[in-house]
């Protein structure tokens, strides 16, 4: 009698999903959705299975990666290695029939980006930051949150600085930053104002 219970039992906690976690997969997905990655670097791709409740399950059998166009292969476990050449392309990941596919962007070139601050810790807008020594070629200006990012940065060590303004003096990073193909590095800088508190009221033209 016990055992014809506890058969009930368990038909009724298999029966109302209360039973192990299933292996029926609703949906199919790729993290990271978006990549950039440097020539003849490496990132990792993961498959992400869902039942159709939106619960995680387990894929099974394995996935099967692929690439399209030459911009890199994929190992069975997911890893990118990019090639020599820069490009855009696809990773595609197939599991009982199902696909989802991210996109991956190969480049020889770098991010340098950072938020600027004054001595008070204010973020500050409208500085322009420039590489030392591409001024007009590699610069970008601080937003509304004091971010900025210089983007197509090739392969190189670079100091990094900011503009003079008529209320903040100049500044630069007190190391140089070596930045590699498809990196960002972060470059925090802090401005001093001429005058303290820093006299912001534009000055008054005599007619």
């Amino acid at each position: 009698m016990i055992f014809l219970l506890l058969l009930i039992l368990a038909y009724f906690m298999t029966a109302s999903g209360c039973g192990e976690l299933g292996t029926g997969i609703g949906s199919l997905s790729i993290s990271p959705k978006e990549s950039t990655v440097g020539v003849n670097q490496s990132v990792l791709f993961t498959a992400i299975g869902r039942d159709t409740t939106g619960k995680l399950v387990s894929i099974t059998p394995r996935p099967t990666w692929s690439v399209t166009s030459e911009v890199g292969t994929i190992t069975a476990g997911g890893l990118f290695t990019a090639g020599s050449n820069t490009g855009q392309g696809k990773v595609i990941v197939t599991a009982n029939d199902l696909s989802a596919e991210a996109s991956v962007l190969v480049t020889d070139m770098g991010w340098i980006q950072g938020t600027i601050f004054d001595t008070s810790g204010k973020k500050i807008q409208d500085i322009k930051v420039y590489l030392l020594g591409f001024i007009d070629a590699l610069f970008a200006f601080s937003n509304a949150s004091g971010f900025y990012s210089i983007s197509d940065v090739p392969i190189g060590t670079y100091e990094v600085w900011t503009q003079a303004t008529t209320v903040y003096r100049a500044a630069s990073s007190e190391a140089k930053v070596s930045v590699n193909a498809g990196q960002t590095k972060t470059v925090n800088l802090t401005i001093t104002p001429f005058s303290s508190p820093p006299n912001t009221v534009p000055p008054t033209v005599p007619f």
